[in-house]
C-alpha cells in the first residue's frame, strides 16, 4: 500500500494544495501539520529531479523546497 492512502489531505481538493499565485498556503500546511506522513511527502517531493515552482507538499511552499534544496547543496558543496 502506497504511503498516499495515509494522508491527512487525502479526498482534500486538488486546488487547496496548488492555490493562485499570490494566496495564503495556511489551509494546506494546516492539513500537513497533522499529517502522519507528512516526511515521506516532503521526501519525495525533494527527489522529483525537477522542483516544482508551484504548490505545498510536506508542508512546505515551493519557494521553502526551493530554500531547503540551495542549503542542501550549499551543504554537499563544503
Amino acid at each position: 500500500m502506497s504511503w498516499e492512502v495515509h494522508a491527512a489531505c487525502k479526498g482534500a481538493p486538488i486546488t487547496l494544495f496548488f492555490p493562485e499565485i499570490g494566496a495564503s498556503t495556511r489551509p494546506a500546511k494546516k492539513f500537513c501539520a497533522v499529517c502522519p506522513v507528512r516526511q515521506v511527502c516532503l521526501d519525495t517531493a525533494m527527489a522529483l529531479p525537477v522542483n516544482e515552482d508551484h504548490g505545498v507538499r510536506g508542508g512546505m511552499s515551493a519557494r521553502a523546497r526551493r530554500e531547503l534544496r540551495q542549503a542542501q547543496a550549499l551543504t554537499l558543496a563544503a
